[in-house]
């Protein structure tokens, strides 16, 4: 029997959270070690008369939840290629783009959906910022933890 927990992780779809530069500004944390999937709903708005910015989405592992990593993990979404949050020689974290590819229309809502693979994975985190330096956009994250069996 497949149990699920879902909620709203960064905002709400009634109020979004006004992003930041910064990745550590929208952050959300959760012990994750008796699922084996997560699945992301995003929508982000950039801001009127801002073009072509984007959400930065980074997902991050911890095996105490003190201490976090790049999570090297396959992302599937809708219309967007497969990516790595991390680059192959471990080094630098990757974010996903919202929408991919960067190119976006200020005020228009782009919603995507990513299942992330979280088997052996025992604290889930996920931070968001945008790529402008002004007049920041709007993110709402909410998630949907998978789990195969009860525990």
């Amino acid at each position: 029997m497949k149990t699920t927990q879902s909620f709203d992780a960064i905002g709400t779809l009634a109020a979004p959270v006004t992003l930041t530069a910064t990745n550590t500004d929208n952050v959300f944390s959760k012990k994750s070690e008796v699922y084996d999937s997560v699945v992301l709903r995003l929508k982000y708005t950039p801001r009127a008369g801002q073009t072509n910015r984007y959400a930065k989405i980074y997902v991050l592992e911890s095996d105490n939840g003190t201490n976090w990593y790049y999570r090297a993990i396959r992302i599937t979404g809708v219309d967007v290629s497969d990516i790595y949050t991390i680059d192959p020689a471990g080094a630098v974290g990757i974010y996903e783009k919202v929408p991919n590819g960067g190119t976006s229309t200020g005020g228009a809502a782009y919603q995507v959906c990513y299942k992330v693979e979280l088997a052996g994975l025992k604290h889930f985190r996920i931070m968001a910022s945008e790529d402008g330096a002004a007049n920041f956009g709007t993110l709402y994250v909410g998630l949907t933890f998978l789990n195969p069996q009860c525990r």
